[in-house]
């Protein structure tokens, strides 16, 4: 049986039956132990199973993935379906030639990040399960194949923006959810077949108009120049009354909100009173320390006496007091509780749009793209302050490199930033940036 390459035992009662010379089928591609009364510790040892391509252990009784499946780097199909699975190992992204990959009837209630390392994967299956909407990564948009998105009878509120970057997306099952809506770029894939069956307070996106360029700055969301904004080249849009959908929206963009801990911002009416009683103080310490020399060299020389009503002190203005922050709406980039709490929250550009990468892949950068990385601290203060990097990987294009620079600027303004923005290049980062990750970063080609 050395030479054997498909070992189909399923549906058989072997609960007690241990498997001790599995391991010397080295050519096996292909094992099937389906309904066979395993579970995690009558699981044989596959990790010797190098070129196994397929396996389907479903119907039994396993509590999560063997580690040893981790490590079979050639799997293709995969199929866990109908066993008591409650979590995904960040192993997972060893599969890197996974196309197909079956968790239905578990009990997940997230997939994990590095699911989307897996490039291949073009079917994914996780009906009858418990995944929420902060359950499906946010990058799932790297699995660019991926085709058939299985997730029925699960407890999606929503699906993330970066689904509907999976252009090869050609099935979409969402029934028996809690359903709110759905991203309004869902109208921009060629979907075969879309089921939303079964969600009593969906509310549909209605079809986004066709932008025309030149349309103004929430069409390209650029920072103008104030010479341009004075001549009226930024116009304000009318607020729009709320619809049902809009009602929805707003539900969907709190659910995004994954902290629940919140700083309470400064009232601009405050803001405002404290910059002014700076600037004061400021003008005051700067007349007191030029005022006294002046005096005494003009009344020296005119023989008169200084009037101080007359004098009038002109303090350059600072580099960011001449910007001119857009009227833009900044929604639709960041969420309304960015810059809040302190901490680290990086962004990657997708489709020139930032997309919020997840806190288990914050170390790793990819050569080919671009990262918006915003540094959130108490200043000396305690008062919320803001540092914001843009990353630039070595083989990252033209488009996504000014996508980074144009978006940290909207960060920026969002968050009213006062200090520079820091550019960061691959293999020549700041020794700042690099402390932020614990000098730990990971180049990904």
């Amino acid at each position: 049986l050395v030479d054997l390459t498909t070992l189909n035992i399923s549906n058989n009662p072997m609960q007690h039956f241990v498997f001790k010379v599995i391991d010397k089928l080295t050519n096996l591609t292909t094992l099937n132990l389906s309904n066979c009364g395993r579970d995690f510790d009558n699981t044989p040892y596959l990790d010797k199973l190098v070129n196994l391509t397929d396996i389907n252990m479903s119907h039994n009784q396993l509590s999560r993935i063997p580690e040893q499946v981790y490590l079979l780097e050639k799997l293709r199909r995969v199929n866990f379906s109908h066993n008591h699975i409650r979590e995904l190992s960040s192993l997972i992204d060893t599969w890197t030639e996974l196309v197909t990959l079956d968790m239905s009837h578990n009990l997940l209630t997230a997939l994990h990040p590095h699911i989307c390392k897996c490039t291949k994967l073009k079917r994914l299956f996780v009906s009858d399960n418990k995944i929420t909407f902060e359950g499906i990564p946010a990058g799932i948009s790297k699995c660019s194949q991926l085709e058939h998105f299985i997730a029925s009878h699960n407890k999606l509120e929503c699906i993330p923006e970066g689904m509907c970057r999976c252009y090869s997306l050609k099935k979409l099952i969402l029934t028996s959810n809690c359903l709110l809506t759905l991203p309004e770029a869902i109208h921009y894939l060629k979907l075969e077949r879309l089921d939303t069956s079964n969600n009593p307070n969906l509310e549909m996106p209605p079809k986004p108009k066709v932008e025309v360029p030149g349309a103004g700055p929430e069409f390209y969301h650029i920072d103008f120049d104030s010479k341009l904004l004075q001549q009226g080249a930024v116009v304000t849009s009318s607020k729009i009354a709320k619809t049902s959908y809009t009602k929805q929206k707003e539900r969907y963009m709190k659910l995004q909100r994954g902290r629940k801990s919140s700083v309470n911002s400064r009232s601009s009416d405050e803001d405002s009173a404290r910059k002014v009683l700076k600037g004061l103080v400021d003008i005051a310490d700067y007349k007191q320390q030029h005022t006294s020399h002046d005096s005494d060299v003009m009344s020296a020389g005119a023989g008169i006496e200084l009037d101080e009503e007359s004098y009038t002190l002109k303090v350059p203005k600072r580099w960011d007091e001449t910007l001119v922050r857009p009227d833009l709406d900044y929604s639709s980039l960041f969420m309304d509780d960015t810059g809040t709490l302190p901490g680290i929250t990086m962004w990657q550009i997708e489709n020139f749009y930032p997309v919020l990468v997840e806190d288990a892949l914050r170390h790793h950068f990819y050569m080919g793209d671009t990262y918006i990385i915003l540094n959130t601290f108490f200043n000396d203060d305690l008062e919320l302050d803001w540092d914001i990097h843009y990353w630039i990987g070595q083989d990252s294009p033209v488009d996504k490199k000014a996508c980074s620079a144009m978006h940290a600027v909207n960060l920026r303004n969002m968050l009213g930033c006062r200090r520079r923005l820091k550019r960061e290049e691959q293999n020549d980062e700041s020794e700042e940036f690099k402390e932020l990750f614990d000098y730990n970063i990971d180049y990904i080609e």
